[in-house]
């Protein structure tokens, strides 16, 4: 028995499947042990570290302390053995990594925008007016009455008097608060935009409502209006400059993309 066992054994070793298994599982484990016991050189600039400490001081306010320094320094090789051993695993094919790189390209391609002259500045501002109109704005007092009915024939007394919140509040449960530099927009957000137009149409120090919500009876009455006016370039030169500075980097941010687009033949394809 014996003897058959090991003929049958030496037929199953000339087998070329066996030949075959064996020689790619050497491969594999040999690849493997060298792969494991090899160290892979990352060359990392000691300018990038800087810049790493730098904008991190900058956002604390304070300077790193030497231990600090070797913690950041610890952290960013972290950072780029974790990079490389990602990009190995091919996790940058991912949706989100692909929008983050794009973005930072956008970045990359309207960086360097010079700073526009007064005369642009100036330019800009005439051309683009209608953008920096401040619109109407109010103060206003709210008294928000925990109640959806009617109320007591004494509270409409008072405010139909253009009596105070404090007045008001003793004379019927509820709240008081006051609104602060609201525009007709900003009031259309709270309410709607019905009520809010009723409001700036109304008079000063008269109550308009009721407008119901679930918290109650909302009244308003504005103590103070600030019709829309178009301030000077002077008063918002810092905005107007940084409104031309974002313009410029779209239109050469368009420029670029468009520039790289010719470079490829995009072709889409399936359903």
């Amino acid at each position: 028995m014996r003897g058959k066992i090991s003929d049958r054994m030496k037929e199953w070793l000339k087998e070329p499947i066996l030949h075959f298994s064996l020689f790619a599982t050497v491969i594999f484990f040999s690849d493997y042990i060298l792969r494991a016991g090899a160290q892979l050189t990352i060359e990392i600039p000691q300018s990038r570290i800087d810049a790493r400490v730098a904008l991190i001081e900058s956002a604390t306010g304070s300077v790193s302390s030497q231990s600090e320094l070797i913690e950041l320094t610890d952290s960013f090789i972290d950072e780029q053995i974790l990079v490389r051993e990602a990009l190995a695993l091919n996790l940058d094919r991912d949706a989100r990594i692909e929008e983050l790189l794009a973005q930072k390209m956008r970045h990359v391609l309207s960086g360097g925008v010079i700073q526009p002259t007064d005369q642009e500045i100036e330019e800009f501002y005439v051309q683009n007016i209608d953008k920096y109109i401040a619109p109407p704005h109010i103060d206003a007092d709210e008294v928000i009455f925990d109640a959806v009915t009617d109320l007591p024939t004494e509270v409409y007394e008072l405010l139909d008097a253009g009596a105070n919140s404090a007045s008001l509040m003793t004379a019927y449960i509820g709240s008081a608060n006051t609104l602060s530099r609201v525009n007709p927009s900003q009031l259309a957000n709270l309410f709607d935009r019905e009520f809010s137009e009723t409001v700036f149409q109304a008079e000063e120090d008269s109550w308009i409502g009721p407008f119901i919500s679930d918290l109650g009876q909302h009244w308003l009455k504005v103590s103070s209006t600030q019709a829309a006016r178009t301030p000077p370039l002077e008063e918002i030169e810092f905005r107007v400059r940084l409104d031309w500075i974002a313009q410029e980097e779209e239109t050469r941010l368009d420029k670029a993309i468009g520039q790289l687009r010719s470079k490829y033949n995009v072709q889409i394809v399936g359903e």
